[in-house]
């Protein structure tokens, strides 16, 4: 009987979990093979979990729908994309608010769910969250490293704007010299005009 050994293993537990041992009396069970098959029962029933969900109404009454049509034990469908839910599940508890009918409430679920499953759903979504985290930080340091580079770019505009302005000053300057030049050039000319016909004159 059960190969010899005195207790009874869920072995794809074991293989995920580890060993958790617990110890459970059964008193009034005299037969050892109806002792395996209640140790064997207890072990399926305490390896499932109950998972429920509460649901908020509202008030949809002006077109025929409104919690009153929603009874207890009744089995409905429940779409939630965000939490992974599309299933039907039964009303287990339903909270009525007479003055604001809104606010009215009901819970669905008392579905048994595998412990196994529901530990591995949990770790599932820990390193969901653990890899979102990582590309939220991931996106700041990009972030964070585009920023920089803007400020850099903005720092190169600035010198490149003050030497623009650098260089204005000096065409400038160089405009206002020729100009200068030019000015002096011409009252040279009129000079040297004035001066031949003066010797034109004489002669």
């Amino acid at each position: 009987m059960n190969n010899g050994l005195n207790y009874i293993d869920d072995v794809e537990a074991i293989e995920e979990f580890g060993i958790i041992a617990d110890s459970v009396s059964f008193d009034n069970v005299t037969i050892v093979e109806n002792l395996l098959s209640k140790g064997k029962a207890y072990l399926k029933e305490n390896n499932r979990i109950k998972k429920k969900h509460k649901i908020d109404t509202l008030d949809l009454s002006i077109i025929g729908l409104d919690i009153d049509s929603f009874n207890i034990g009744n089995a409905h469908r429940v779409v939630n994309p965000v939490m992974g839910i599309d299933e039907e599940l039964r009303i287990i508890e339903k909270t009525l608010d007479i003055n604001s009918p809104q606010s009215s409430s009901f819970t669905v679920g008392d579905k048994f769910e595998d412990i196994k499953d529901y530990q591995l759903d949990t770790i599932n979504t820990a390193k969901e969250v653990k890899n979102v985290k990582s590309t939220v930080q991931t996106t700041v340091n990009v972030l964070n490293s585009v920023s920089t580079e803007l400020n850099n770019t903005v720092e190169v505009l600035n010198v490149a704007n003050q030497n623009l302005g650098n260089l204005s000053e000096v065409v400038q300057a160089n405009v206002d010299a020729i100009n200068v030049i030019a000015n002096t050039l011409v009252a040279i000319n009129t000079k040297l005009d004035k001066l031949t016909r003066r010797i034109a004159m004489e002669v």
